[in-house]
């Protein structure tokens, strides 16, 4: 909590201190306010919009948050859409945070066939945790349903 306190003077005075606006994200994450983590990764990307990082975490939440109010598909898949075209859809991790907005938003089959992609590109990188999240994330859209995280 001090560490959080000592962010928010940082940012009264700078609010745009990317670095200080990144700590209070995974800050409020961390400790199950996705929603305040949401409002704080939407003000960084808009700020940064090339930071892919961002953007990722921020579709990620907005895609799999176990609070019903916190998720928001569309916006999920906007935001990772612009972070696979900067990264010329070349990075797994990324693949399936679209895949995983996809299946929020009632994509199913995109959702599918973009899990497929991250795979096959993770299998291609050697990169078997994010292959296996990835699988685990296939299997799930394969049944017509969205992943969230598990509530707290």
């Amino acid at each position: 909590m001090e560490a959080e306190l000592l962010l928010k003077q940082i940012l009264k005075t700078q609010p745009n201190h990317t670095e200080a606006l990144k700590k209070l994200a995974d800050a409020y994450a961390g400790s199950n306010r996705r929603d305040q983590a949401v409002a704080t990764l939407r003000q960084l990307f808009k700020a940064q919009p090339q930071d892919v990082d961002t953007g990722n975490q921020l579709a990620w939440l907005l895609a799999t948050s176990p609070v019903k109010e916190v998720r928001n598909g569309e916006e999920a898949v906007r935001v990772s859409e612009a972070v696979c075209k900067l990264t010329n859809r070349d990075n797994p991790a990324h693949l399936d945070t679209l895949a995983v907005a996809l299946a929020e938003a009632g994509r199913f089959e995109d959702a599918v066939r973009t899990a497929e992609e991250a795979l096959a590109l993770a299998d291609k990188k050697n990169d078997s945790e994010v292959a296996s999240e990835v699988r685990t994330h296939l299997e799930i859209f394969k049944r017509r349903t969205p992943f969230h995280e598990p509530a707290p």
